[in-house]
């Protein structure tokens, strides 16, 4: 196991009659090593003729922040070594030959572009499982899922590409995120969180698996924060296992969870990370999974919307995204979900302007409280000079400008 591997390099240093320069000691918060300083490591550690452990090398290039990138290439140009040559690489360099030493250079194709394939890589060092020489993708399965206790283990939700290999991954350290279970404590968890700060997406796969994995052990709940509180750095982007996670969370029972996940999606839509559709389809795709609780849902929502104009704008297009095809079967949850919406309707101005979600509406008409719903739904018209829909106009500009001037003025974080 990679975690272990860094321990013993760390270990067997202690034991040497001098001291060491660790290549992958942070410089910045969540992990974050300037690429500057990193240079500056690697020209001291080579003059000396010695070369990284594999872990702390691993470690160190998955663990380089995206500023700086340029001068701290021109700082190791012509250094000689295969680290300093896979640090080369991982800082944009094209034309470096792959080394022998495949955990160096994998963690360097993850530190140049985290999210693509890497076709040279996967030919020199192949198969050696996702987040490898191929990034890694993700199918969620559907179910329905059935869970016979109050703690179980992780139910395998998402299927990973290429799939996890049965040798050679423990040296890895991206591949061995994939690999995070219940067994893991939470300060090996927070350490986990800190392995590859660019791309935390194998992390809240793994999260999204735990909180569906329980039915609301205060303790595993606590302990769940681990892979929540990451999403509130507005530098994260909210991608689909991210947005998995926080869906799954927002339907826990518990408010370590659950909580969590409504303060997080405030503050994404505060930072003009989330705009709803993204989310809207991931919990679509999850209610009829069986691991989801409508009702707390919409109390989630609810909260959010209650925010801001614009918070109640996103939780709209959420809505209309969620409120498709045969969603909610039963009665009692699709007339929380309609309520709300026409709540938020309301209090927006607007109207439901998605072909999909009126064609849903129209098939619930004939009678009760949801054909009453229904129809009142349908039957809204949009108030172009509705207040609400300046306020949120005006908040979301504003929030667009505050990011663009943070992104302006950002250094090494």
């Amino acid at each position: 196991m990679f975690d272990r591997e860094r321990i013993n390099e760390l270990i067997r240093q202690v034991g040497q009659p001098r001291a060491a320069l660790l290549l992958a000691t942070p410089t910045h918060r969540g992990g974050w090593i300037d690429p500057l300083i990193l240079a500056s490591r690697v020209r001291q550690l080579t003059a000396g003729t010695v070369s990284p452990g594999n872990a702390d090398g691993s470690l160190a290039l998955l663990r380089l922040a995206p500023e700086r990138r340029a001068a701290a290439l021109a700082e190791v140009a012509g250094v000689a070594g295969e680290f300093a040559s896979a640090l080369r690489y991982a800082l944009g360099s094209n034309g470096e030959t792959i080394g022998p030493t495949a955990n160096w250079w994998v963690s360097a194709a993850r530190a140049r572009q985290p999210f693509m394939d890497d076709d040279a890589l996967e030919q020199c060092h192949g198969g050696l499982g996702p987040d490898a020489g191929l990034a890694a993708r993700y199918g969620f399965r559907k179910g329905p899922h059935k869970l016979a206790s109050a703690w179980m283990p992780a139910p395998n939700l998402m299927e990973r590409y290429s799939p996890l290999p049965t040798a050679r991954a423990g040296e890895l350290a991206t591949v061995q995120l994939h690999r995070f279970n219940h067994g893991w404590d939470e300060p090996r968890l927070r350490w986990a969180a800190t392995v590859w700060p660019l791309a935390r997406e194998s992390l809240f796969a793994v999260g999204a698996e735990q909180v569906a994995g329980h039915t609301g052990v205060p303790t595993c709940a606590r302990m769940n924060r681990v892979y929540l509180e990451p999403l509130f750095d507005p530098d994260v982007p909210l991608k689909p296992m991210a947005l998995h996670l926080l869906a799954l969370a927002l339907s826990s029972k518990q408010p370590d969870e659950s909580g969590l996940a409504t303060d997080v999606l405030i503050a994404a839509i505060n930072d003009r990370r989330l705009d709803g559709g993204e989310l809207g389809a991931v919990m679509q795709a999850l209610e009829p999974s069986g691991l989801i609780k409508p009702l707390r849902w919409a109390k989630g929502l609810e909260a959010i919307a209650r925010t801001s104009h614009l918070h109640g704008q996103v939780v709209v297009a959420t809505l209309q995204c969620l409120l498709q095809g045969d969603a909610f079967p039963f009665n009692r949850d699709r007339n929380a979900m309609l309520e709300l919406l026409r709540e938020q309707l309301i209090a927006c101005g607007d109207a439901v302007t998605c072909a999909a979600t009126r064609s849903y509406l129209a098939q619930w008409q004939a009678g009760g409280q949801t054909g009453k719903l229904s129809r009142q739904l349908l039957e809204m018209q949009p108030n172009a000079g509705s207040p609400a829909k300046r306020a949120a106009a005006i908040q979301d500009l504003a929030s667009r400008i505050e990011r663009v001037e943070r992104w302006s003025r950002s250094k090494v974080v």
